[in-house]
Parts: C-alpha cells; sequence; structure tokens
C-alpha cells in the first residue's frame, strides 16, 4: 500500500502585533502519490508565499516576537550574511535579532534556499501531511443542547479539520469554545455520566457546573478550561463528536481567510 500525500495551508492566527492572510487548513492541490513531488510542490508554493511577505510584521522574524530561540535567530541571521549576502537580519542594542518593517526576500532566491530558511526558522506557511491510505481528516461537531446551533466547530473565524482523530479530540477537550450555552441536563447523576462520585466532587469545587437534586437537574454555565476538561471526560452525552470527513468533504468546504493589512 503505497502513503499518500496532501498539502496544507498552515493554521495562522490573528495576534495584535501580526496580521495573517492564510486560510486556515485549507488544502492545496490535489493528492500525491510521490513523496519528491510533493515535497516540490509545497516549496514552490512556500517561495510564493515568502515572497509576498513583509518579514518584519511575521513571526519569527518580527522584533514583537515574544517567544524567540536566540541560537536560532544567530544560525538564521549567519545564513542569510554568509550564504545569501543578504543584511535582512538586525541585532538591536540588547542583543535581539529581528527584520524592519517593509522587509521583503529577493525575487532571486531559489526553492532549495527557501527550504533552508524555512527549516532554520521554523516559518511554514505549508505542511506536508503524509497518510498511510486514502487521505481522512476530522472535525469537531458541535451538539445540541451545548450549543444554539449544531456544526462543525470554528477556530479564529473559520471551520478547521483535524489530520488525525487524536488531534481533534484533544483540541475539542482542551478549550471550551466561546459559543457554549448555559445547558441543562435532566437526570441522575449516575444517568448522566459513568462516574457520578466524581462528577458530584466536580460540582462541589467548581463554580460553573451546580446540580438541582430535587429537579435532577444538571446546570452548565460560564465555563473555564480545567473544569471543561473534567466535565467532557465525565459525561455520557459529549459536548461534540469527532467526524470522519474525505479529501473530497475537506476540499470543498468553504474556509475563511485574513486580509493582508
Amino acid at each position: 500500500m503505497k502513503n499518500k500525500f496532501v498539502i496544507r495551508k498552515v493554521a495562522f492566527h490573528y495576534s495584535d502585533d501580526h496580521h495573517y492572510f492564510h486560510a486556515i487548513g485549507a488544502i492545496e492541490g490535489n493528492i500525491f502519490t510521490d513523496y519528491q513531488e510533493a515535497h516540490n510542490a509545497l516549496i514552490t508554493l512556500e517561495r510564493q508565499a515568502y515572497l509576498v511577505t513583509d518579514l518584519g510584521d511575521i513571526e519569527p522574524f518580527s522584533g514583537c516576537s515574544s517567544d524567540v530561540n536566540m541560537d536560532k535567530m544567530i544560525r538564521l541571521k549567519y545564513y542569510f550574511e554568509k550564504e545569501l549576502g543578504l543584511n535582512i537580519l538586525k541585532t538591536d542594542d540588547y542583543g535581539r535579532i529581528s527584520s524592519n518593517r517593509d522587509t521583503f526576500l529577493t525575487k532571486d532566491i531559489t526553492n532549495e534556499q527557501i527550504d533552508r530558511i524555512r527549516n532554520l526558522s521554523g516559518l511554514k506557511f505549508y505542511e506536508l501531511v503524509e497518510f498511510i491510505d486514502e487521505p481522512q481528516f476530522f472535525g469537531i461537531w458541535k451538539k445540541s443542547p451545548f450549543y444554539r446551533k449544531e456544526g462543525f466547530r470554528e477556530t479564529s473565524g473559520s471551520i478547521y479539520f483535524y489530520n488525525t482523530y487524536l488531534e481533534a479530540y484533544n483540541a475539542a477537550t482542551e478549550n471550551c469554545p466561546y459559543d457554549l450555552n448555559e445547558t441543562k441536563i435532566k437526570g441522575k447523576l449516575e444517568e448522566i455520566s459513568d462516574m457520578p462520585i466524581i462528577l458530584k466532587t466536580l460540582i462541589k469545587t467548581s463554580h460553573s457546573i451546580s446540580y438541582d437534586e430535587f429537579s435532577e437537574e444538571l446546570t452548565i454555565r460560564n465555563m473555564m478550561n480545567t473544569d471543561w476538561v473534567s466535565l467532557c471526560t465525565l459525561l455520557k452525552n459529549k459536548p461534540f463528536e469527532i467526524r470522519l470527513l474525505t479529501f473530497d468533504d475537506v476540499k470543498d468546504c468553504e474556509q475563511g481567510a485574513y486580509e493582508c493589512m
């Protein structure tokens, strides 16, 4: 059985300092069966993205970056200056290495050089995903009554489909969604959860969950992330389900994109 490869746009997020324009997780092109062909296509796309990107406005080149590996930046600066003859990265009075605004790579840069910069900097506009068989993806389906509207959960304003079931499940349980309803679940604790004693302990310690023994009703509101993780584990009826999608499903799905700013 031959492995298959898919190119996806990396899921960049908006921040106050940086304005990314990529669609979140969108698929680029078709399915590849040859790794080298897929990698060459990936680097060609990376080169196109790098050439139109102001390095001074994007991590890790921007001086606004808060989490910078200095060893990595030193190696990257050396590569630009010694191998490419480009004075792109500057060292300020505090020893920080970054690019000024309106800094762009020159158009004569090659795919091989882009591949090297990509590996040194960690800045990747695309990712190459390998599948053992046919490409399959996983989406987080929001269920009522936990949500006002059922549908696939969004990430930064756009639906995102994960490459593995585990990635999707971890994303669904790690952070409480912003659009979660105030939810009431009828039933005894033994009916609501396979671990009613642990659920009862969570109710006592949490400000987000309450239980009315008279009406036998569990109320969920204003969830904290830590409570959300526990609740997802304890409830029989999960607030979400992980749905399997094919390559064509994801390819045809409308995905949002940020505008260049």
